[in-house]
């Protein structure tokens, strides 16, 4: 699994949250540090903040789709709550991320997105921060 934050306390809270479920971690500070580590290792699953500086979640998760044959699963997550919030929710699901978590989330929630992928066949989107479904 890779976490993708421009944080650091962010995203060794999260390290220390998966490492404890049993999951294997590698983090990268931004979208290009991410496509860096996909370069050098197979990674299942990309968990993503959706605003960073430099290359940000939308603009990884259209690269991962257009330059990997075999792209991972991707799982945004934001704690925005500006106005284009949505419309940026709505590009990253449309690009390709299975779920969204809207911060501050549970570690519940997070292992939930990570283990129950949605239905391939459904057009439905889970927002798993907020426990709705909306249609794409």
């Amino acid at each position: 699994m890779l976490v993708v934050d421009d944080r650091p306390d962010v995203r060794l809270s999260l390290l220390y949250m998966l490492e404890a479920s049993g999951f294997e971690v590698a983090e990268a500070a931004d979208g290009r540090g991410a496509l860096s580590m996909l370069a050098k290792h197979h990674i299942d699953v990309i968990l993503t903040d959706l605003y960073m500086p430099g290359m940000d979640g939308v603009g990884l998760i259209s690269a991962v789709r257009d330059r990997l044959s075999r792209a991972p699963r991707i799982i945004a997550m934001t704690g925005s709550t500006h106005m284009g919030r949505e419309a940026t929710i709505a590009a990253a699901t449309a690009m390709g991320a299975e779920a969204v978590l809207i911060k501050p989330f549970t570690r519940e929630q997070l292992i939930r997105a990570i283990q129950n992928p949605p239905d391939r066949q459904e057009t439905g989107k889970r927002e798993a921060g907020r426990g709705k479904r909306t249609s794409s």
